[in-house]
């Protein structure tokens, strides 16, 4: 409801499942090294919808999920700047 209500209306597709369709990520393509961080508590995308088989049947492609992160959620707290490395940060690196 919330695709065809904002996203779909305002890049022009006609449903959901045209945008999902027009989306879908070629993962054989890539072709750098790729970290996916994912939360399972994400409230936007559920964890059980991502490919993660398809995401690691590419050995370019590392896959790592979390129990808790939220939906963009592993900051690094506000008390050390805004500029001071995130969890994310440190473990890409």
């Amino acid at each position: 409801q919330l695709e065809e209500a904002s996203i779909c209306r305002m890049h022009g597709y006609a449903c959901a499942e045209d945008y999902y369709d027009a989306n879908q990520p070629d993962l054989d393509a890539i072709r750098v090294p790729l970290l996916v961080l994912h939360a399972e508590d994400d409230p936007v995308i559920k964890a059980e919808d991502l490919p993660v088989e398809a995401m690691r049947a590419n050995p370019r492609v590392v896959v790592g999920i979390t129990k808790r992160g939220g939906h963009l959620g592993w900051t690094g707290g506000t008390l050390r700047g805004p500029w001071a490395p995130t969890w994310t940060d440190r473990v890409s690196l």
